[in-house]
């Protein structure tokens, strides 16, 4: 059962449709194009030809054939899925005959992966175009603040093309006027405007009629190739291991900006006018490795800073923990004397063998000697012979050295008590 009216006919009615409803040129002139090449492909005619297995059988073949990625071949299933769905709705035929098809999985075939540009990079570019040669009949002032206004709005290329000089509002409260027909999700918005960009705009829309264009933007094909230019004008690379800097990664570099500025999720969101936060926080907001690491160096502190409970953690005594551990002496106490009761430091894993003298006696070291026995320089026997006064100290506690009856200066203190900064270069003593 189906319509003797031709497949044809149909589209013609569909694409009507999609443009009483207001839908942008591209959007419908895209729709068409997908729809007619299945069409035509699969030698469909009439409704009645439709068929699930023979569509999926085509894309299928041409996704070998053409080395096609999920996400264009879910493109062309949508549209024609979305046509099969109308002529349902309108009764022209009694169910879907596509609805089974499911789309292709993007997230494992991703070919075309975009990175969130940092502010150095978005600001190596724009000094370098505004000093830059005219390109695709923008000048480089022109350039300068189109690039300035993506970054700072998130806006499409689509949308910036469509922007006119009324939409830059300018009484009261700064923003840009976003008609519904120029937006992805056909509902107008107002957008706030930093006062530099402002400013910048101000000057764009200077003797300019309320009609005209905000920008003249090139082709699509034709924007890429002009950012393409500016961006290896400016030293900054288009493709790197985190993905491309193409015009779309503006609005990525602009949401995942605002995310880390440490905004709600919500007003993030409303910003980037997507209907959906999971759109906001799992597509365009990329977090890079550092700003990880900074988080997780906010936990609190909980490692215990006694010796005991160090043993304890590691399960093995003498093995360094962080910076430095005290080495447990197999002598005992009672037994050693003062030079041999010592307490041997670790720093970043290495022995450096500072030895200090840890008693309740008076033992003999020379001062000038200090720095040679923190970086190792001398052994332990070469300690033994030196001729100044240790005071009284335990040796409870490794960063504390004596300020008090002490030989040596201050500056020795400081640095025996900042153990990864010992090491000078010879001659600097």
């Amino acid at each position: 059962m189906g319509s003797s009216k031709a497949l044809s006919e149909h589209l013609a009615d569909y694409i009507a449709t999609l443009r009483a409803k207001g839908r942008s040129e591209d959007h419908i002139q895209r729709t068409e194009a997908r729809v007619r090449y299945i069409l035509d492909h699969c030698h469909f005619r009439l409704t009645s030809e439709l068929d699930a297995n023979q569509v999926l059988k085509f894309l299928s073949d041409e996704a070998a054939r053409q080395n096609l990625a999920a996400t264009t071949l879910n493109n062309y299933l949508t549209a024609i899925k979305m046509f099969t769905n109308w002529l349902y709705r309108r009764g022209i035929i009694p169910r879907n005959p596509l609805d089974e098809l499911g789309r292709w999985n993007a997230a494992t075939d991703r070919r075309h992966i975009r990175r969130a540009p940092s502010a150095e990079e978005v600001r190596r570019l724009l000094a370098s175009t505004l000093q830059g040669p005219k390109r695709f009949g923008l000048t480089g002032v022109e350039l300068y603040r189109l690039y300035l206004l993506a970054a700072w709005t998130g806006l499409r290329a689509s949308e910036i093309r469509r922007l006119r000089v009324a939409d830059l509002i300018l009484d009261g409260t700064p923003r840009l006027r976003i008609r519904a027909e120029a937006t992805k999700n056909r509902r107008e918005t107002e957008l706030p405007l930093r006062a530099e960009l402002v400013e910048a705009l101000r000057e764009q829309v200077a003797s300019k009629l309320p009609e005209a264009p905000l920008f003249r933007l090139p082709s699509p094909g034709n924007v890429s190739k002009m950012l393409r230019a500016d961006l290896e004008q400016a030293g900054v690379v288009y493709k790197n291991e985190l993905g491309v800097f193409d015009f779309h990664a503006f609005r990525v570099f602009y949401t995942t900006a605002l995310a880390s500025s440490g905004l709600p999720v919500k007003t993030v969101q409303e910003l980037a006018r997507h209907a959906d936060p999971t759109m906001t926080l799992g597509v365009y907001t990329k977090v890079y490795l550092p700003s990880l690491t900074e988080a997780v160096n906010r936990l609190p502190d909980l490692v215990p800073r006694t010796e005991s409970a160090q043993v304890a953690q590691t399960g093995t005594e003498g093995q360094a923990i962080g910076l430095h551990k005290v080495a447990p002496v197999s002598q005992p106490t009672s037994e050693r004397t003062g030079l041999e009761n010592q307490c041997e430091v670790r720093v970043g894993g290495l022995h450096k063998g500072l030895h200090k003298l840890c008693t309740k006696k008076e033992n003999l070291v020379d001062k000038n000697r200090l720095y040679e026995i923190a970086t190792g320089e001398i052994s332990n026997s070469e300690i033994t012979s030196e001729k100044s006064v240790f005071s009284e100290r335990s040796c409870d506690d490794p960063t504390k050295l004596p300020t008090q009856e002490s030989n040596y200066s201050n500056q020795n203190h400081d640095q025996l008590a900042k153990f990864g900064s010992l090491r000078e270069p010879r001659g600097t003593r």
